[in-house]
């Protein structure tokens, strides 16, 4: 079985950056308006965020960039939305892991179905439109700039 491995290109780089930004900035937003409405989530939400869809970013969008048309925005936002879902599961399973380390489940399928129920609820948390036109603009921009790194590095 053949492996056959790509080498990080200026895509991958670009494509972490702008996905990683776009991030960080649609989290710091959904933590202002979860603030503003009485809610509140901890100071390490945006960043975090930020850093996972860098990951996110590089892996996904990096891969596949196009080459600077609607192909490239599409591709960037399919990595945004991706992105924006991988950090929902994660902060939901990382609530759920310190809910386990207090001892509040006995159940470990209580433990599962809360893990979805929390990760829903984050991700029902970012619809509102001041974050999807950030997720949308910054999307469609990071795969824009990234097929155009991407075209100009072959």
């Amino acid at each position: 079985m053949k492996i056959s491995y790509q080498l990080n290109t200026a895509a991958h780089l670009i494509a972490g950056i702008t996905i990683g930004l776009t991030g960080f900035f649609a989290f710091l937003m959904h933590a202002h308006i979860a603030e503003s409405s009485g809610d509140s989530l901890p100071g390490y939400f945006p960043v975090s965020g930020g850093i996972i869809c860098l990951l996110t970013g590089w892996n996904t969008l990096g891969n596949r960039p196009g080459f600077g048309g609607m192909a490239s925005i599409a591709s960037g936002l399919r990595a945004m939305i991706f992105s924006i879902m991988v950090c929902c599961a994660l902060f939901g399973l990382y609530y759920i892991y310190l809910a386990l380390l207090q001892g509040l489940y006995l159940d470990p399928f209580r433990a599962l179905f809360d893990w979805f129920r929390i990760s829903f609820e984050f991700f029902i948390g970012t619809i509102s439109a001041e974050v999807w036109v950030i997720i949308i603009l910054g999307g469609a921009i990071s795969g824009r700039i990234t097929g155009m790194a991407n075209y100009s590095w072959r």
